[in-house]
C-alpha cells in the first residue's frame, strides 16, 4: 500500500440506512402486564403475561409467575395462539424444527423432552437438555453430564458418552473420557483411543494430527486420519504443515514428513553439490555464491512459513532463499528480500532497489524501483523517486505522475486519476480515456464506471469514455450481473441495465446488489428476494438487513433487543430458498475479501495499550469464521482476529500469537495484543511497551518504545524511546537524516525536522524541501500544513507558500474535507488549499462539514452550504444540527423537525429535539413526555402503541 497512491474519491454509496422491520409480534407492557401487537399496532394478545419475549423462529415464549415467584413458561405462535400452556420450567426453541422443554416439577429439573414443530414427541431425543449450533454438519448435545453428536436430521450419530467433546474440525473431533484425550471421526469412529499417556492432540491439516506424550522429556508424533501412526513419538517438536507436509525437528535434523510417515531430509546447504543445478551459468555469480557459503548460517527460526506455488521461503543470515517440498534449494540466497508470490511473480530486493522474479528465481524485471507492490490484475504499482506508475509482467510501464492522485489498482484495464480535485480515467498506455471532470468516480465494474457531478447527481460512463447514463439519479450502485440499483430523487429504488433502461421498475424503498442471480429488495418495511427479471421469490420478513449472496448463502441481521432506546443486532445466514442455515446469533459479523468472517463482541476485560500510556479501554472478543459461519480454528484458541489477508492473531492463556488460515502457527503466544498489519508491519504490545513484528512473526523491534507511529508507504515509522524521538525503517534499522533533535511523523511524504528550536521540512530521502524557519510545524494534511513563525500562525502549501495568515484573516481552521474556514471582522467564509475563495465572508458562523454539507448562519437564520460554497438550503431556521445519513434536524421557534439534503421537509417542526430519533427509511421515533414512544413516517402517518 503506497501513500500518494491513495485517491480521495467522492463516492456515491447505494446502501442507504436501513431500518429494521418490526417482528410479526411485538411485546408491549400495560399496567405491569405484557401482551403483543402486530406491525399495524393492532392488539393480538391482550396484556396478561408476567413476561413476554420476542419471537424466535416464529414462536414466542411467554410466562406466568407462580406463588413462589418462579416463572412457568409457555409458547405461542405469531397469531397469538397458545401452543404450549405456561407450565414448563424452561423452553428452548432450538430452530425451526426442534423445541426442548423441561417438564419436571420443582424438585427434579432434568426431565427434558424434545418436540417437533408440530409438537409431536421425539422420543430418541428425550433427556437431552442442550443442543448447540451445527458445526461441520454436526450439533453437539448434552444428556446429563455427557456429550454426543447429532446429524442434520437430528439422528444420534455419536452417543452421549464423553465428558468433553470438541466440535468437528477438519473431519476430526477431540474427545476426553475419564480424563484421557483421544480423537474420533464424524460418525464416532475412533481415530485415536483415549490414552492416559497422551498430553494433547492438535489438528494440523486435512491429513495429519499432532500428538504429544506426557513425560519429563516431551516427545511428539504424527497420526494420519485413519488412526495409523504416520510417525511415532520420536520428534522434539512438530511445527505445523503446509500442503500435506509437516515440518519436524529431530535431534539436529530438520525434516519434512508426509501423511504416510515418509521423511524428507532437508539438505545441508553448505554442500555445494546440492545447489549446483539451481545456479545460473554466470561464472561470477557461481563463484560469489561458493565464497559466500562458509559464512552462511541457516536458521529455521526465521522461516517464512507456508508453501505458495510449491515454494516456501527460508532465511540465510538475513538473505532470502526458497526451497520446494522435497527440500531442494530452488532460489539461492541472492536477494535481500523476497516478497510473497502473486500471479506467479514475487518482488525481490537487492540493496535498496526492487524488481521481480518468477518461481524459478529467474529475474523477470531487474531491480530498478524504489518501491514495489504485489501484482494484481496483471499490473503492479511501483515508484521511481517521486514518480509513481504501473508495470506489467513484461516490464512495460505507464506513468501516472502527471496527476495529483490515483488509485493503486488497475481494474478492467483502467486507473482512476485525480487532477485539480476532479476525477477521470487513464488506460494502461497512460492515455486519458475520461478527462478529469467529475466530482467523484468509482472503478469500472462490468465495463461501466459510476461517476457523479454533484452530491446526488449520479450517472455512468463506459470504457470508451462516453457518458452512457447521464448523472440524473439520486444514488446508484456499481453494475453487478448486468444490473445496477438506482434511487430516483423521489426516493424510489429499482434496477437499470447497461443501456440505462429501467428493467425493474423503481418501486422499492431499498435495493441490494445482485449476487448469484438474487437480490434483496425492501418495500413497506419488509424484505423480499427477487431474481434478475424482478420476480419476487420468497419473503425475508424477520430480518433488519440482508447482505449479498455468496456461494449459496447470504448474511442476515436480526434485531436482538432494544435497550435504552438503542437497537442491538445479531447475524446469521440463509440459503437461496430463504431457509435459515445459521440462526442469527453472532455479534457484528464482518466479511473480508479473503472470504473469512469475523465476529466482534465488546466487553470490558483486559488492557489495550495505546501511545505513551496504558488505559483500561473497551476490549473486544474476536472469533474468525469460515464461509459456513463456523469458527475457523474450531475450539483451538480463546480468540482469533484477522490481522492481514490469510493471517490471524490468536490468544492462548491471555497471550497473542500469529496463525495462518491453514492452521500453521508462525508466532507462538508472546504478546498481550497484536494490532492489524499495515504495510507489512504490525505493532505489538506488552506491559505498556510497544514493539514491531513483520508478517513472518519476526520481531523487528522488541516491545520497549513509549510510542510508535504505524509504518506508512514511505517505509518509516517514528518511535519514542524514553525522551528520544527518531525513525526506524522496515528492517528495524535506526534512520538518521541529519543533526536534528526532533521529528514529526511523515505525512504525505514530508516530515518536520527540528534543529536549534527551528523546524525544517524534509522528504523521505532527508532532502530539505523548506529551510529551517518555523518555530512550530504540525505536518501536512491534504497539501496544507499549519506553522508558526515567531508568534504568527499561518498555513502553507508544500512549496512553503503562505495560503492564510493572521495578516490576512483573524482566524483560520483546516476542515476535514480540505477546505479552510476563515474569519475576518467576525464574518466567516471558506477558501481552498490554493487560497481561492469558495464561500464569501458574509456569514455569521460556519460549522464543520458533515455528510457533504456545512451549517452556516446568515442574517440570524441558519442554512446549509456544500463544499463548492453553494447554498443548497436557504437561510430559514433558528437552529440546526449536522447532517447525518441524508437527514438534518432543524428548528423553527424552538420546535424541531427533519429535512433532507434538498431542504425538503420530512418531519414538520413540531417536537422537542431530544424526542426525535431518525430510524431510517423515512421513519422517525417520537418520545412522549410519559416515557413511551410512537413512530411517524415522512408522510405524517403515525404508528402508536394503542390499538386501532
Amino acid at each position: 500500500m503506497m501513500r500518494h497512491c491513495l485517491l480521495c474519491l467522492v463516492i456515491v454509496f447505494l446502501s442507504a440506512p436501513l431500518f429494521a422491520r418490526l417482528p410479526a409480534l411485538i411485546p408491549y407492557q400495560q399496567d405491569g402486564k405484557w401482551g403483543y401487537y402486530d406491525t399495524t399496532k393492532t392488539i393480538v394478545v391482550r396484556p396478561h403475561y408476567d413476561t413476554a419475549l420476542l419471537p424466535e423462529f416464529g414462536l414466542a415464549r411467554v410466562a406466568f409467575k407462580d406463588s413462589a415467584g418462579m416463572s412457568r413458561w409457555g409458547l405461542i405462535d405469531e397469531r397469538g395462539q397458545i401452543l404450549l400452556e405456561p407450565r414448563y420450567w424452561t423452553i428452548n426453541v432450538v430452530n425451526h424444527d426442534l423445541i426442548l422443554v423441561d417438564t419436571a416439577d420443582h424438585d427434579s429439573r432434568n426431565s427434558f423432552r424434545a418436540l417437533s414443530r408440530s409438537l409431536e414427541p421425539l422420543p430418541h431425543l428425550h433427556g437431552i437438555r442442550r443442543i448447540d449450533p451445527f458445526h461441520a454438519g454436526r450439533a453437539r448435545f448434552a444428556r446429563g453430564s455427557r456429550l454426543g453428536f447429532l446429524d442434520s436430521s437430528y439422528a444420534i450419530v455419536v452417543p452421549a458418552t464423553y465428558s468433553e467433546l470438541r466440535n468437528i474440525h477438519k473431519a476430526v473431533a477431540l474427545v476426553r473420557e475419564d480424563g484421557n484425550w483421544g480423537a474420533i471421526g464424524p460418525y464416532g469412529q475412533v481415530i485415536i483411543p483415549p490414552d492416559e499417556d497422551i498430553d494433547a492432540i492438535e489438528n494440523l491439516d486435512r491429513d495429519l494430527l499432532k500428538v504429544s506424550w506426557k513425560g519429563e522429556n516431551k516427545f511428539f508424533g504424527l497420526y494420519s486420519r485413519d488412526g495409523q501412526y504416520a510417525s511415532g513419538p520420536e520428534f522434539d517438536n512438530v511445527y505445523g504443515t503446509s500442503d500435506g507436509m509437516a515440518l519436524v525437528h529431530k535431534g539436529n535434523l530438520w525434516l519434512h514428513v508426509d501423511s504416510n510417515g515418509r521423511e524428507f531430509k532437508l539438505p545441508d546447504f553448505r554442500e555445494m553439490g546440492s545447489v549446483r543445478l539451481y545456479l545460473d551459468e554466470n561464472a561470477a555469480s557461481y563463484r560469489n555464491f561458493i565464497e559466500m557459503l562458509p559464512n552462511l548460517k541457516f536458521s529455521w527460526r526465521e522461516k517464512a512459513g507456508e508453501f505458495r506455488f510449491g515454494l516456501t521461503e527460508v532465511n540465510f543470515g538475513g538473505r532470502s532463499a526458497a526451497i520446494n517440498k522435497r527440500g531442494e534449494l530452488i532460489i539461492p540466497p541472492y536477494f535481500d528480500e523476497i516478497g510473497p508470490f502473486s500471479e506467479g511473480l514475487a518482488f525481490m530486493r537487492q540493496g535498496h532497489l526492487f524488481g521481480y522474479i518468477d518461481t524459478s528465481g529467474t529475474v523477470i524485471i531487474d531491480a530498478q524501483f524504489d518501491e514495489a507492490d504485489d501484482f494484481i490484475n496483471g499490473w503492479a504499482c511501483v515508484r521511481r523517486g517521486e514518480r509513481y506508475g504501473f508495470v506489467n509482467r513484461e516490464g512495460r510501464e505507464f506513468s501516472v505522475a502527471a496527476f495529483d492522485g490515483f488509485v493503486e489498482t488497475v481494474v478492467e484495464g483502467f486507473v482512476a486519476v485525480k487532477r485539480d480535485g476532479l476525477v477521470g480515467f487513464v488506460d494502461t498506455t497512460g492515455r486519458v480515456v475520461v478527462k478529469p471532470k467529475y466530482r467523484g468516480a468509482e472503478n469500472f465494474s462490468e465495463g461501466m464506471a459510476r461517476v457523479n457531478m454533484g452530491q446526488y447527481e449520479v450517472g455512468f460512463v463506459n470504457t470508451t469514455g462516453r457518458e452512457v447514463i447521464p448523472p440524473r439519479y439520486y444514488k446508484a450502485s456499481d453494475f453487478k450481473e448486468g444490473r445496477a440499483s438506482v434511487i430516483s430523487h423521489a426516493l424510489l429504488a429499482g434496477y437499470i441495465d447497461r443501456s440505462g433502461s429501467e428493467i425493474i421498475p423503481l418501486r422499492y424503498s431499498s435495493c441490494r446488489d445482485f449476487s448469484e442471480g438474487f437480490a434483496a429488495v425492501s418495500r413497506d418495511g419488509g424484505w423480499t428476494c427477487i431474481d434478475t427479471l424482478g420476480n419476487e421469490l420468497f419473503p425475508l420478513r424477520n430480518y433488519a438487513n440482508v447482505r449479498p449472496f455468496y456461494k449459496g448463502f447470504a448474511i442476515v441481521d436480526s434485531l436482538l433487543e432494544t435497550r435504552y432506546g438503542k437497537r442491538y443486532y445479531s447475524s446469521g445466514c440463509i440459503d437461496t430458498t430463504g431457509k435459515e442455515i445459521i440462526p442469527p446469533r453472532f455479534h457484528n459479523l464482518i466479511a473480508y475479501s479473503d472470504r473469512v468472517f469475523q465476529s466482534i463482541k465488546p466487553s470490558y476485560r483486559g488492557l489495550r495499550y495505546y501511545g505513551r500510556k496504558s488505559d483500561r479501554l473497551k476490549h473486544f472478543e474476536y472469533v474468525l469464521l469460515d464461509t459456513n459461519a463456523l469458527p475457523l480454528f474450531g475450539d483451538r484458541y480463546e480468540q482469533t482476529k484477522r490481522v492481514a489477508p490469510g493471517l490471524a492473531a490468536f490468544w492462548r492463556d491471555g497471550k497473542a500469537g500469529l496463525v495462518r488460515y491453514d492452521g500453521r502457527e508462525i508466532l507462538k503466544p508472546t504478546y498481550s495484543y497484536i494490532d492489524t498489519f499495515s504495510h507489512g508491519r504490525a505493532l505489538v504490545y506488552e506491559g505498556g511497551d510497544i514493539g514491531i513484528i513483520d508478517m513472518r512473526g519476526r520481531e523487528i523491534h522488541a516491545p520497549r518504545y513509549r510510542s510508535v507511529e504505524p509504518f506508512e508507504a514511505d517505509g518509516f515509522a517514528r518511535v519514542q524511546l524514553h525522551d528520544s524521538v527518531f525513525f526506524v525503517n522496515r528492517e528495524g534499522k535506526r534512520i538518521t537524516f541529519g543533526d536534528y533533535d526532533g521529528y514529526t511523523p511523515f505525512s504525505e511524504g514530508l516530515a518536520g525536522a527540528r534543529q536549534d528550536s527551528l523546524w525544517s521540512v524534509i522528504d523521505t530521502s532527508g532532502r530539505v524541501i523548506i529551510a529551517a524557519r518555523y518555530t512550530k510545524f504540525e505536518g501536512f494534511q491534504r497539501g496544507v500544513a499549519s506553522v508558526v513563525i515567531g508568534k504568527k500562525n499561518m498555513l502553507i502549501n508544500r512549496r512553503g507558500e503562505v495560503i492564510a495568515s493572521r495578516d490576512i484573516y483573524d482566524t483560520f481552521t483546516l476542515l476535514d474535507n480540505g477546505l479552510i474556514r476563515v474569519v475576518k471582522n467576525r464574518r466567516f467564509g471558506l477558501i481552498d488549499s490554493s487560497g481561492k475563495a469558495i464561500a464569501p465572508l458574509n456569514y455569521q458562523s460556519i460549522k464543520e462539514f458533515s455528510d457533504g454539507y456545512a451549517a452556516a448562519r446568515r442574517e440570524d437564520k441558519w442554512c446549509f452550504i456544500d463544499s463548492a460554497g453553494n447554498e443548497v438550503v436557504a437561510p430559514q431556521f433558528s437552529s440546526v444540527a449536522l447532517f447525518k445519513r441524508g437527514h438534518a434536524l432543524v428548528s423553527v421557534n424552538d420546535l424541531w423537525g427533519v429535512i433532507d439534503e434538498q431542504g425538503r421537509t420530512l418531519l414538520a417542526p413540531a417536537y422537542e429535539r431530544r424526542s426525535i430519533r431518525v430510524i431510517g427509511g423515512g421513519l422517525f421515533q417520537i418520545a412522549t413526555q410519559e416515557g413511551s414512544h410512537y413512530y411517524i413516517d415522512r408522510y405524517g402517518k403515525e404508528y402508536r402503541d394503542e390499538a386501532k
